[in-house]
């Protein structure tokens, strides 16, 4: 999306809170090239940035620039179980 690709963490906010993720249990968020959540669908702004760097998904979509479907994991933002996928994001000039 170019709302996501722009980086322009209030419209990503909106962006995602636009989705309707009210019923979904896990969390939704926008993760920077240093691996910090700035945006996410459950937690509270005061919650943010988390730092999600040392996540072995994070670490491999930083790394390969693809896809990337994890092992389950305990969201740090919820606190449940959950299986991460992440889709990389590059601007107009592919950073």
């Amino acid at each position: 999306s170019p709302t996501v690709q722009s980086g322009d963490l209030a419209a990503v906010g909106a962006y995602i809170d636009a989705l309707g993720t009210e019923s979904f249990s896990g969390d939704l968020f926008w993760v920077d090239a240093e691996g910090m959540a700035r945006v996410s669908s459950n937690a509270a702004p005061a919650q943010l940035p988390v730092d999600l760097s040392d996540r072995e998904y994070v670490r491999a979509i930083i790394a390969n620039r693809q896809p990337y479907v994890g092992g389950a994991v305990v969201s740090r933002t919820v606190g449940l179980p959950v299986v991460p996928i992440g889709v990389p994001t590059f601007d107009a000039q592919g950073s």
